[in-house]
């Protein structure tokens, strides 16, 4: 049988690129070296900036670079590819649109995760300005009557500060304290999950300052892309 390969569109950000093939690596089922997903990462550190790209909507330069990476991880042989950025899924359906490949998108495997957790009515979010103003994971909550509670304003700025610390290179595990006091106010609010909406973010979380609490309530849609990933090239 043909071993099935893996493209991934990295470098949004960079560290978020690592961080999910390690994800990968470490939930795939292998005993050998030679069992683990054939992948090729391309960091296309020539891509626009996301954020500026949309908040100027300032579209044709940042498409046209993600088609031209995606185009060529389609000529190396790929049968899916995936993009662990969250902000850069405003772009997903241009993506799919250029590529004759299956391109799995994050959010919508982020949202069914969501509404298989039955009676589900309210999550907390931690993201970037951007993907607040471009609404990707509200609008496909909304439609399944799921309501999303936003940081306040000075909330927002320091999940803002903690992201752009990770984003220089400063991943500090007690980084998550900052965002305890945010977190607790979602539990205040009686939300019953709260998303990672930054692929920065969970690089500051690890077994060892997850409680059970955090375990149970926060929700790294890079978890789920990897866990998908493993069903589609592994297990069919």
């Amino acid at each position: 049988m043909k071993s099935k390969k893996l493209g991934i569109l990295g470098w949004m950000g960079p560290m978020a690129t690592v961080f999910f093939y390690k994800k990968l690596l470490e939930l795939t089922p292998a005993k050998k070296d030679q069992d683990h997903i054939e992948t090729v990462i391309y960091s296309n550190t020539k891509i626009a900036d996301r954020t500026q790209c949309i908040s100027k909507k300032n579209f044709d330069s940042i498409v046209l670079d993600l088609i031209k990476s995606a185009k060529l991880l389609e000529k190396c042989g790929i049968d899916i590819i995936v993009m662990p950025c969250n902000t850069a899924h405003y772009f997903a359906k241009d993506i799919q649109k250029s590529i004759s490949i299956p391109f799995i998108n994050m959010i919508s495997e982020t949202v069914k995760y969501l509404i298989s957790f039955k009676g589900i009515k309210k999550i907390g979010v931690l993201w970037t300005i951007s993907t607040m103003k471009n609404n990707l994971y509200a609008n496909a909550l909304i439609s399944h009557n799921i309501e999303t509670i936003c940081p306040n304003d000075l909330e927002q700025k320091i999940v803002m500060s903690v992201i752009n610390s990770i984003k220089s290179g400063n991943i500090a595990f007690d980084q998550h304290f900052l965002l305890k006091p945010i977190i607790d106010s979602f539990k205040n609010q009686d939300v019953q999950k709260i998303l990672l909406w930054c692929t920065e973010l969970p690089l500051i979380y690890t077994k060892n300052n997850l409680s059970k609490n955090y375990t149970n309530i926060l929700v790294d849609p890079m978890d789920i892309l990897a866990k998908k990933v493993i069903n589609e090239l592994v297990y069919k």
